[in-house]
């Protein structure tokens, strides 16, 4: 797993801490935020199970540990918060989850906006529609989603948008730490692999 992350403020400074472990624990409601995003007409191989095929045993899901995104460690500060990175799962096959997180507060304010976007990293696909059978989660808050069929027919890496979702984050004054997942059943093989459920975790730590 690859992890990337920026600390942007106008004013003052807000310092960007990263453990090596991840924490537990988590204060006030994340709220999601409802927001209409565009789902590509085309996305990887293995068709979905329906009630009528022959069920095998699902192999195990593919999940990356659990790694520290970010933490913010300072609140009612005179400059914005505006921050952001990434992180991804690690099937091992070339066929990932990658996750990229914005989060972003007005100067004093008592939320914060964390805005969540889900892809598919993969070379030459294809896979049926996933209706309803994707997972994000944040914090306590999950939410489903679907993806369309997946065609990539040109054999070059290539990043796919999945889902894209906002969140609302309290800013108590006390340092929280969330988890952020995300979840793609992918269920076949990929580049002679056996591919699981692709799964991308990541935390992140707000005060």
């Amino acid at each position: 797993m690859t992890m990337k992350q920026t600390c942007r403020t106008a004013v003052g400074v807000i310092c960007l801490v990263l453990s090596l472990s991840a924490c537990g624990g988590e204060r006030g409601a994340v709220m999601p935020v409802v927001l209409d995003t565009p789902v590509p007409d085309a996305v990887a191989t293995a068709p979905v199970r329906s009630h009528t095929e022959t069920v095998a045993v699902e192999p195990p899901a593919t999940e990356s540990p659990t790694l520290p995104v970010g933490q913010v460690t300072a609140r009612g500060v005179s400059a914005p918060i505006e921050m952001g990175g990434s992180f991804r799962s690690d099937s091992g096959a070339k066929l990932d989850l990658v996750v990229d997180w914005d989060l972003t507060a007005e100067a004093g304010a008592d939320t914060a906006r964390l805005t969540v976007s889900v892809s598919l990293s993969s070379y030459s696909l294809q896979v049926s529609a996933r209706p309803n059978l994707c997972k994000l989660t944040v914090g306590e808050t999950t939410e489903t989603f679907s993806t369309p069929a997946i065609t990539i027919d040109e054999n070059k890496l290539t990043l796919t948008p999945l889902h894209t979702a906002a969140f609302d984050i309290p800013l108590t004054g006390v340092p929280t730490t969330f988890t952020i997942r995300a979840e793609f059943p992918f269920n076949g093989t990929y580049g002679g692999k056996t591919v699981g459920r692709l799964t991308a975790v990541g935390t992140l730590t707000v005060g």
